[in-house]
């Protein structure tokens, strides 16, 4: 992405932040509208990770390598009579 297009994304930013304080100070704040002010933030950190102005990416946790899969034994207690989400309840 060009210095440009960077340049143009964060003014568009800046413009659907300023209509969401603008929605936000004549409509009251909504569930709605602090979804959009949130994306609108998310949008912001992610574009200043792709001009590299961002922060840097996190470790990884001690022990393991960042992309580890880390398998849990079907066997702990935690589990006990959960429901698979997405695949539903248990039969019985």
């Amino acid at each position: 992405m060009t210095n440009a297009q960077l340049t143009e994304m964060r003014h568009a930013l800046d413009i659907m932040r300023m209509c969401l304080n603008s929605l936000r100070t004549n409509g009251g704040t909504t569930l709605h509208l602090l979804r959009l002010v949130n994306d609108v933030d998310r949008l912001q950190m992610d574009l200043d990770d792709m001009a590299g102005s961002g922060r840097p990416e996190p470790e990884a946790a001690p022990g393991f390598a960042r992309d580890e899969v880390v398998y849990i034994a079907d066997g702990y207690l935690v589990w006990h009579d959960a429901d698979d989400e997405g695949i539903g309840g248990h039969r019985q």
